[in-house]
């Protein structure tokens, strides 16, 4: 799959922020090449809006965190 330059620009930004968010940072079994492949695989399957992208690797991020 192909992505045109403002996709990748905005799953860039979507990436950088999830990297330095408390749900992230607090956790401690998933590394940054694991939420690059999520975010990357909502991509693939068509997801294109930065915030339900967030909100979702977040909500697995804090998951593992309470686990």
């Amino acid at each position: 799959m192909s992505y045109d330059a403002s996709t990748i620009a905005m799953l860039r930004t979507v990436l950088d922020e999830l990297l330095v968010s408390e749900a992230f940072t607090r956790q401690g079994d998933f590394a940054a090449v694991d939420v690059a492949q999520c975010v990357l695989k909502l991509a693939s399957q068509g997801e294109r809006d930065a915030l339900n992208i967030k909100r979702y690797v977040s909500s697995k991020l804090v998951a593992e965190a309470a686990a």
